[in-house]
């Protein structure tokens, strides 16, 4: 469906796009649990959806871990596309593992490793692991997000890094990856024209970030 159809049925303007493009570079969608796991999507809006799917709940020989929290044999049919990694490996917490535990996931190797725990350091923390999808080295690599997301979990009640944008300077605002430079500089202008922000939803005034980048960056700003 292309993202008017998605849009017909109720799911957000920015999450259509991107259910689209995730669509597109995964080479169609094959399982439900795909489309859940779309970053963005509302779990009310998925649940309604879903009984119109033609398709089956998880990719098939795919256990769901996010369920299930438990180890499984290797698929012995399964493509020799990257180096063997355990048979059986527990999921584990995205904002503790290192680069060595990332690489127990098959097709995650050093280079890519280092890049997620870059962009979790550069974040202040992981909130979701739909996150992953944004990490330079994975933007193109749909299949290894899905089995990012299969071996690692944010841990409940998990509270990232925030920056207080009543008091932080241009320097220290656009380091933030959903902030920039562009936006950090508003920020500061906003501020000292309109006095301090009285809650971080008052950054929806600045005409510039859109509602879907808002969304992003909303769990790692607070007013003090």
């Amino acid at each position: 469906m292309s993202a008017t159809d998605w849009e017909a049925r109720g799911v957000p303007h920015f999450v259509a796009g991107r259910i689209v493009n995730y669509g597109q570079k995964a080479g169609g969608f094959k399982a439900k649990a795909q489309v859940q796991r779309i970053y963005g999507l509302p779990d009310s809006v998925y649940q309604r959806l879903a009984p119109f799917m033609q398709l089956p709940t998880e990719l098939p020989g795919r256990p769901d871990y996010a369920a299930a929290r438990g180890g499984a044999p290797a698929r012995a049919d399964a493509p020799n596309r990257f180096p063997r990694k355990p048979a059986r490996l527990q999921p584990f917490d995205l904002n503790q593992a290192d680069t060595t535990q990332l690489q127990q996931i098959r097709g995650i190797g050093r280079g890519r490793a280092k890049w997620i725990v870059q962009r979790r350091n550069e974040l202040g923390g992981y909130v979701d692991e739909a996150q992953l999808a944004d990490v330079f080295v994975l933007r193109d690599a749909p299949d290894l997000v899905d089995s990012l997301r299969k071996y690692t979990f944010v841990a409940p009640g998990f509270v990232p890094q925030t920056v207080n944008i009543n008091a932080a300077t241009f320097d220290e605002l656009w380091p933030q990856p959903y902030i920039g430079k562009p936006l950090a500089r508003l920020i500061v202008a906003f501020r000292k024209q309109h006095g301090p922000y009285k809650t971080p939803e008052d950054l929806r005034q600045i005409k510039i970030l859109k509602e879907e980048s808002f969304i992003k960056l909303r769990p790692y700003v607070r007013c003090e």
